[in-house]
């Protein structure tokens, strides 16, 4: 999503039959849109392959020098390098990521979207919050290791509630925000009203032309009962049995509510076990 309510891009296309489909078979309400002002928008089709075909062309590649203990720290770590939706996250932050941009990763867990950032190769200002002692431990680890040419950063043992009414926030606006794996534990669509707040505060955080990338490991068709096991091993490995994941907002549903808070969306791409 940008803050700028203009178009920054114009994807191919209209709006993609996956995405109809996906409205229609989670039962969206007809007055969901109307309330927001707003229709779906155009989006670029979802990507449909393997982790190979996205692997083969991916520009980023897997350096040692950012890479290399990754693994070593963080055994679970190699199925989600294996993971579509991983090279999925990897080739919006080339496309988005620019020289001294100042990042926020909400919900960073155990940090590895710095990882990530650093591949892009354009210096970033890293800002990483988690609630859990442990993902933050994780996450400090692994950014003190990053090459400091690449990324400078930081690590609170924060929420995103908290980190909005702290000093953090106080700092100054953000060029990106990263909220992938963890919008679930944050927002409940019982509670819409206090999700569209919260939402507008992140919006709030953003810089004029700042961009959001949501991403959810569940919402996305395609995922299967080991996949979703597994990923939810990965949450509790890192963050803790407070980790278990609840109920998660499908595709339409994370679009209507940052329209809501004032947001226009750019793109949204699936592929099996991931939505971004």
């Amino acid at each position: 999503g940008s803050n700028d309510l203009g178009r920054a891009r114009d994807p191919p296309g209209g709006a993609s039959a996956s995405f109809r489909r996906a409205v229609e078979g989670n039962s969206a309400p007809a007055r969901g849109w109307e309330r927001c002002g707003a229709r779906p928008p155009d989006f670029v089709h979802p990507a449909r392959c393997g982790t190979n075909d996205l692997v083969a062309d991916n520009p980023l590649g897997w350096p040692e020098r950012i890479y290399g203990s990754v693994e070593e720290r963080l055994p679970h770590f190699r199925f989600f390098r294996r993971h579509p939706g991983t090279e999925l996250l990897r080739r919006a932050l080339s496309g988005y990521v620019r020289h001294g941009d100042r990042v926020l990763d909400i919900g960073c867990g155990d940090g590895v979207a710095a990882c990530h950032l650093a591949a892009v190769g354009k210096w970033v200002d890293y800002t990483g919050i988690d609630p859990e002692q442990r993902a933050g431990a994780l996450a400090r680890a692994l950014l003190s290791g990053l090459p400091p040419a690449l990324v400078r950063g930081r690590v609170r043992q924060q929420s995103i509630q908290e980190y909005l009414a702290s000093d953090g926030a106080a700092e100054g606006p953000v060029d990106l925000i990263l909220w992938t794996y963890s919008l679930h534990r944050c927002v409940s669509r019982d509670r819409w009203d206090e999700a569209i707040t919260l939402a507008r505060g992140v919006a709030g955080l953003l810089t004029e032309r700042g961009h959001l990338i949501v991403g959810s490991p569940y919402a996305a068709a395609g995922t299967s009962p080991e996949e979703g096991r597994r990923i939810r091993e990965y949450g509790i490995r890192v963050g803790g049995p407070r980790s278990t994941p609840g109920p998660h907002l499908e595709p339409w549903a994370t679009e209507e509510l940052f329209r809501e808070a004032g947001m226009s969306a750019l793109e949204h791409r699936e592929v099996p076990g991931f939505a971004l």
